[in-house]
């Protein structure tokens, strides 16, 4: 992951320098900025059924779905 820290440690700057420069630049900060692709991303994915990869969040869980249980049609 490419953070404005790592960015600015690579152009020489102070991170709060450098986010203020973008924020001027293009009129958004740069959270806003990255939000904005991830909902862009993500509206892309869902109109055309590509499945991206899930991170986990904590160790351990489980982010398996299951389906419904089936109904048993009663003999009338």
């Amino acid at each position: 992951m490419f953070t404005i820290a790592a960015a600015a440690a690579e152009l020489g700057t102070h991170p709060s320098h450098l986010a203020r420069v973008f924020s001027q630049t293009y009129g958004i900060a740069p959270h806003n900025y990255l939000v904005g692709r991830r909902v862009d991303l993500a509206r892309r994915c869902s109109s055309t059924a590509i499945v991206l990869p899930r991170r986990r969040r904590w160790r351990g869980s489980t982010t398996r779905l299951t389906s419904p249980a089936t109904s048993v049609a009663s003999s009338a």
